[in-house]
């Protein structure tokens, strides 16, 4: 039988060994760490109510907390989740990303018009960010014209261009 060439066994080789080592790692309780950076937008309008014996930075950190003990129970590593902006928009901003002439906005509308609005007005504060959030107590509508209310993420993290509406 002929010896194999290098670059046929290297690939099997280093496979198993890549996957020998996530298992050792998961086993070892050595998980992947993952950072999170987010810019916080509200709503200029219709503001979402914030706790009042809270300052709107402790309740945002106390939130991003919670979350990333949720993430971490998903058992893929631990999640560092930081804030890096807490931004209020003008109310000529948010009547630019949520007016529809009186009918209720989706969130695909919303995701397009914020996406201009950062491009276009504030885009160094979400150069380099892996999400933008947008807080706001205005109902929404889904693509199949569903109102809701509540968690809404538009396109999936780590894509450059995510934004989440709560």
């Amino acid at each position: 039988m002929a010896p194999l060439k290098p670059g046929l066994w290297s690939l099997p080789a280093l496979l198993a060994f890549a996957i020998w080592s996530a298992q050792m790692g998961s086993l070892s309780g050595g998980y992947m760490r993952y950072y999170v950076e987010l810019v916080i937008y509200e709503d200029g309008v219709q503001r979402h109510p914030l706790p009042d014996l809270q300052a709107k930075d402790v309740y945002y950190s106390e939130v991003v907390t919670a979350v990333s003990r949720r993430l971490v129970l998903l058992g893929v590593g631990q999640f560092k989740v930081m804030i890096k902006g807490i931004y209020m928009l003008t109310p000529a901003q948010s009547s630019a990303v949520f007016l529809k002439n009186g009918r209720l906005v989706s969130v695909d509308d919303v995701y397009k018009r914020l996406m201009y609005l950062l491009r276009k007005n504030v885009k160094a504060h979400v150069h380099h960010k892996d999400l933008a959030v947008v807080v706001t107590r205005r109902q929404l509508v889904t693509q199949y014209g569903v109102p809701t209310n509540g968690f809404t993420l538009r396109v999936s993290m780590c894509t450059g261009q995510n934004i989440a509406i709560v």
